[in-house]
């Protein structure tokens, strides 16, 4: 599952195909059918850091992408900090 937190105003060209039942951006993921099990943010911004609180308060395991780090975050509990 892929959430794409892409800042104030998603961007979806019209060149790329989106999976609407598993990519969303800010505006589309509280459409989201069900919960993952995992997810991807994409972006690190307030928007993104947002939505991976939210999710994984929710039990979603989520990866924080920024491209300001150039690499991925695993979004830690002290529950996943215990089974590691």
């Amino acid at each position: 599952m892929i959430l794409l937190a892409t800042g104030s105003v998603p961007a979806r060209p019209k060149s790329i195909p989106f999976n609407d039942e598993s990519v969303f951006d800010s505006t589309t993921v509280l459409e989201m059918k069900r919960l993952p099990k995992s997810m991807v943010v994409v972006g690190g911004g307030v928007i993104g850091s947002e939505y991976a609180c939210l999710f994984q308060a929710l039990g979603v395991r989520v990866y924080l992408s920024t491209p300001r780090a150039g690499r991925s975050i695993r979004c830690w509990t002290r529950r996943s900090a215990r089974s590691s």
